[in-house]
């Protein structure tokens, strides 16, 4: 049981490390992204520039679709785990 819960602590550490990395991943890119519009000076070319954000969110879609569409590498695929089964029907038809 111990080496469970200390297995368990172990990985959920290194969760919380792979967020904070990718925290400050995020953090880098947003702060070439706010130099690349310093740098640009150009409110007509700089506003045409999509916010990291939203590009985020077109990335995760982007995944999502190619994996419920089974378009997606396997590495992803095996990321994902199988689904549960479904219960069986409750309701029975009445004779």
């Amino acid at each position: 049981m111990k080496e469970e819960e200390e297995e368990e602590e172990e990985e959920e550490e290194e969760e919380e490390e792979e967020e904070e990395e990718e925290e400050e991943e995020l953090q880098k890119y947003e702060k070439v992204e706010s130099k690349a519009v310093r740098l640009i000076n150009d409110p007509f070319l700089t506003s045409n520039l999509d916010f990291l954000a939203l590009r985020r969110k077109v990335s995760s879609l982007s995944h999502f679709y190619r994996y419920y569409f089974h378009r997606c590498s396997d590495e992803l695929a095996s990321c994902i785990p199988s689904p549960l089964p479904r219960p069986s029907n409750t309701r029975q038809k009445i004779i």
